[in-house]
């Protein structure tokens, strides 16, 4: 379970519906009235969904909880991550009750997340660390978030995390420390939930010493079979699937177009109504691939850039931070 996890998800990708669903009941119960029925009506349109839609599936798209966490935090402001997160529940987790089930403490609920990242969704790639008497999870922002959304996902994440955690074992769990790539005036978060929360930080990341994750769980609910519905017909995965099996030499727009018997206008197309772009995907599947080849610290920098096709290790490194905002050598660490 540890190491890098290239997991991030975008555009018209597959997301467990429970998230979506949890935004919105938030804002239902957060906006002042008369506003929710009213916003919340705009918000169903910009969604391209209705309230039915939304109850009965397990499976929405990417940019669908990014729009709504978009609007969360334009309604409710830098508190949207800490209050949403605070409202979860074992049972809002439909995917992940059959699973759920069947874990014996907190180590092996984290263990499935991690390993099952379809079931709970992903916004960023990480990092799993073993840093002996605590764990740690880097987040990457791989698929290019702007910081405000990103760390209001990140503050979601972690307040969900716990306070679904403390319920499953009716104990004050909490992590040693949380970072934020963002300063406090732009992000709320819970004191609770860590003995150490900093801010202004290189990437978000948070550590838990291991003796929480022993504590025994009990999930309170029974494991009941839940249909993760019928594969989407994604077309940024099916972008990211060539561009992975073309790696590390990116192929032209024009070559992926004609792979997927489509025309450039169509394949553009597509990709707008997906929310996306070809350079966000291309960006996304670059930085996975350069990342992974400088973690497995077998090649040093000038050869990666090279085996990625740059001719100059400079303009390599000069792309590698406008991916992450980091150069490659903070990742040799």
């Amino acid at each position: 379970m540890f190491g890098y996890k290239a997991q991030a998800t975008v555009g018209d990708q597959a997301y467990p519906a429970y998230e979506l669903r949890r935004i919105i009941s938030s804002l239902n119960k957060y906006l002042p009235e008369p506003e929710p029925k009213r916003q919340l009506a705009e918000l169903f349109e910009e969604l391209n969904l209705s309230r039915s839609q939304l109850l009965s599936s397990t499976k929405v798209y990417v940019w669908q909880v990014h729009l709504a966490m978009h609007y969360a935090r334009l309604w409710l402001g830098r508190s949207a991550g800490a209050l949403i997160g605070q409202e979860y529940q074992p049972r809002d987790l439909d995917l992940l009750l059959p699973h759920l089930s069947g874990c014996a403490n907190l180590s092996d609920c984290l263990v499935l997340i991690i390993n099952n990242p379809q079931l709970v969704g992903s916004f960023s790639d990480s990092v799993v660390q073993d840093n002996g008497d605590f764990l740690s999870i880097r987040w990457l922002n791989t698929s290019g978030l702007a910081k405000e959304v990103y760390c209001d996902l990140f503050v979601l994440s972690v307040t969900a995390l716990m306070t679904v955690a403390r319920q499953l074992t009716l104990a004050p769990v909490q992590f040693s420390v949380i970072e934020l790539s963002c300063s406090a005036n732009d992000i709320t978060i819970g004191e609770d939930l860590a003995a150490d929360i900093r801010f202004n930080s290189d990437i978000c990341q948070w550590r838990i010493a291991k003796s929480w994750l022993a504590l025994p769980v009990s999930t309170g609910v029974s494991a009941l079979s839940v249909d993760d519905g019928a594969a989407r017909d994604s077309i940024s995965e099916q972008v990211i699937n060539y561009l992975r099996d073309a790696s590390p030499c990116m192929p032209a727009f024009a070559t992926v177009a004609a792979a997927l018997n489509m025309s450039e206008r169509t394949l553009r197309r597509r990709l707008a109504n997906a929310h996306c772009s070809y350079q966000v995907l291309l960006d996304l599947v670059r930085s996975q691939t350069a990342l992974a080849l400088i973690i497995q610290g077998q090649l040093s920098v000038s050869e990666i850039a090279e085996q990625m096709g740059y001719s100059d290790v400079c303009h390599f490194r000069q792309s590698f931070k406008h991916w992450l905002g980091l150069p490659p050598g903070y990742f040799r660490q």
